[in-house]
């Protein structure tokens, strides 16, 4: 990412003040948290969905009954 600050000087117009960053550190980080947040949520997913039914039948149990009449 390049930020540039043009600079005066007895008010005329006399180059430019730039800054140079690199981002490449960040947007991997970045990506990795995004990655990290995707697989959460599919095992919070997961793990609701197992809360909610029964292990051998695979129907919703009583606490998802219950759920649904609130």
């Amino acid at each position: 990412m390049i930020t540039a600050v043009p600079r005066a000087r007895d008010g005329q117009y006399a180059g430019a003040i730039a800054v140079i960053t690199d981002l490449t550190e960040q947007k991997r980080i970045e990506d990795e948290l995004r990655r990290a947040k995707d697989a959460l949520e599919q095992a919070l997913a997961r793990e609701q969905h197992l809360a909610h039914t029964d292990e051998l039948t695979g129907i919703n149990n009583r606490r998802h009954l219950f759920k649904l009449a609130e």
